[in-house]
């Protein structure tokens, strides 16, 4: 006997070439955009997912790629000052290169 998930594995192996048109009337298509951005999956994705039993998964967050961006560039230029602390021997360089890492974990937890 095989199992389901096995069976799943090989599905999603192996190419797709067949094509299906699905229609929604606007709600549906409204309600299936969301929830496929709530689980930060493309629309095609998440049907596909959701027709052969595979839950998606909401986002562990609600907030935006924006932020993740903004706190990516903190990073950088926390980085920067880093290297720039150690060329110039200052004391407590070593603090940018843990808030650095801080600011990742927080980065990391939030994607």
């Amino acid at each position: 006997m095989r199992h389901v998930k096995t069976d799943r594995i090989e599905q999603t192996t192996k190419r797709r070439t067949c094509t299906k048109l699905i229609r929604f009337s606007p709600e549906e298509l409204r309600i299936v955009t969301d929830r496929a951005r709530a689980a930060g999956r493309p629309v095609a994705c998440y049907v596909r997912e959701s027709t052969q039993g595979i839950s998606p998964q909401k986002r562990k967050t609600e907030l935006s790629d924006s932020l993740i961006r903004a706190l990516a560039h903190v990073c950088s230029r926390l980085a920067e000052l880093s290297c720039i602390a150690r060329e110039h021997c200052l004391p407590r360089a070593a603090d940018f290169d843990r808030a650095v890492a801080e600011v990742l974990d927080v980065i990391r937890t939030l994607d």
